[in-house]
């Protein structure tokens, strides 16, 4: 199993959110999130006066081969996104509640 970590601006969070769901995709994570970086990395005045920009990370815990199908199609649409893969294991796998 791995952990897709997708990091793209948050002006497209319904667009990529509704590209999933189109795609059959309905079992992932949305954050909201800020990428801080140089003033002159940044775009907007109000970027600038902040020191960040908006983004959105959205994480899928999915086989290897999903990964690579759900990165596919991510970069198809958003050229700007980035898209990680993590290798990752349940540290729990078979969590069975103890009776009190």
């Amino acid at each position: 199993m791995v952990m897709l970590d997708i990091h793209i601006k948050s002006d497209f969070k319904d667009n990529i959110v509704d590209l999933f769901l189109e795609n059959g995709y309905d079992d992932f994570f949305y954050i909201d999130t800020q990428k801080y970086a140089s003033k002159s990395l940044l775009a907007s005045d109000k970027e600038r006066v902040s020191g960040r920009q908006e983004f959105s990370l959205i994480k899928f815990y999915v086989s290897k081969e999903e990964a690579q199908k759900v990165g596919e199609l991510v970069l198809r649409n958003f050229s700007h996104a980035r898209v990680f893969q993590i290798e990752c294991s349940c540290v729990i796998c078979h969590f069975e509640p103890k009776n009190s």
